[in-house]
């Protein structure tokens, strides 16, 4: 697994929004300068957040590991966590199916 930066610490982990956070975060939003989902649906929409593809409540290990990143536009990160919320409110993974 590639990790951005090093390990995180334990306050690191606490506080992820802290001064380490917002650095990683902009070295990868300037290595991935466009939306993912846009991009695969023919558009050119610049990124503006990170969504880490697995819930890092449930995955706070896999906080910094960059291959669970995914460089994302406003509007596509807020659908994605919309979805992601509603699936997990009514039991269902992110297909539709009953977990």
């Amino acid at each position: 697994m590639v990790y951005l930066g090093v390990k995180s610490s334990g306050a690191a982990k606490k506080r992820p929004n802290g001064r380490r956070y917002r650095k990683v975060r902009a070295s990868f939003l300037a290595r991935n300068p466009l939306c993912e989902v846009c991009f695969e649906r023919g558009m050119t929409v610049a990124a503006e957040e990170v969504h880490h593809t697995r819930p890092v409540k449930d995955h706070p290990d896999l906080f910094w590991v960059v291959e669970h990143w995914q460089a994302l536009c406003g509007s596509c990160h807020a659908e994605i966590t919309a979805d992601s919320q509603r699936a997990q409110f009514w039991g269902m993974d992110m297909q539709g199916n009953l977990v």
